[in-house]
């Protein structure tokens, strides 16, 4: 048995009851410990801000919402830098677009985003694996082979603040998250609860998140790592883009499931001990 699997046994043992974050980990964890079922429960994240948070986020007035608009269209990933979250696809998809001189930016924000940008390729994830190794090698020869374009159609602004990160948000036409493996994936719920478009990889996971906000217009799914598929989606959306929600339309449709919600899950599930 792996070194993961006999900690999370160890864990199973002691403990009353299990949490995870999506339906996937659950049937996952269940499918090598199937005793301990019963223990185990799903409790999904929440893409909104705490309550008080709410109105700030959301509350773009009119006059300032010129400031938010943009002219090139801004393709969105926040997430750091990682082998699963896939930055690789992203990066080959986003040069078959500048090939064909299409308008667009591509912004990655996450820790080590900037350095992968700027050709400096390390990795504090998975550092000593031969996974990890080949990956940066493919990262590495991309760069070299496609410096201009890079510099011109991509930026990494690596680890940023909250309102940074809330900013381009706003700014942004699209998110994608191409992640080849996920928990959950919360990028996809802060873009949907805040009425963007979103091209994801089909991960379980991301359409549990869909049918949990009943919000399949907004996403385009492409298969995991199929970098033409989402070259292909990513210039569909640049040739006919899909509004974005306002903030009351998107409010009104995905104030279903928040933190509150979550927490109130939680305590039900613990007041069954």
């Amino acid at each position: 048995m792996k070194e993961y699997d006999l900690s999370l046994l160890e864990w199973l043992n002691k403990v009353d009851m299990v949490f995870t974050v999506s339906e996937k980990t659950r049937r996952d964890v269940i499918s090598i410990f199937p005793d301990f079922h019963k223990k185990i429960k799903t409790i999904p994240n929440s893409g909104l801000p705490t309550k008080s948070a709410f109105s700030q986020t959301f509350s773009v007035s009119e006059e300032n919402s010129s400031q938010l608009i943009t002219e090139t269209p801004i393709f969105y990933y926040p997430s750091s830098f990682g082998i699963y979250k896939d930055h690789l696809t992203l990066i080959k998809a986003g040069i078959k677009l500048a090939q064909k001189n299409l308008k667009f930016k591509i912004i990655l924000i996450g820790k080590e985003t900037d350095n992968l940008m700027a050709g400096k390729f390390s990795l504090s994830q998975q550092s000593h694996s031969q996974e990890y190794a080949h990956y940066l090698h493919q990262c590495q020869q991309i760069y070299q082979n496609n410096e201009n374009l890079i510099k011109e159609y991509f930026e990494g602004l690596g680890y940023c603040e909250e309102e940074v990160v809330e900013r381009w948000y706003q700014k942004c036409s699209c998110v994608v998250v191409p992640s080849k493996y996920e928990g959950f994936g919360l990028a996809l719920s802060e873009a949907i609860v805040r009425g963007l478009p979103v091209i994801a990889s089909n991960l379980e996971v991301f359409q549990e998140q869909v049918e949990l906000y009943k919000c399949s217009a907004l996403v385009n799914f492409f298969p995991t790592s199929d970098v033409e598929a989402l070259a292909n989606s990513m210039e569909r959306s640049l040739i006919n883009p899909k509004n974005k929600l306002t903030a009351k339309e998107a409010e009104k449709r995905f104030y279903h499931w928040t933190w509150n919600h979550a927490a109130k899950q939680y305590i039900d599930f613990l007041g069954q001990l």
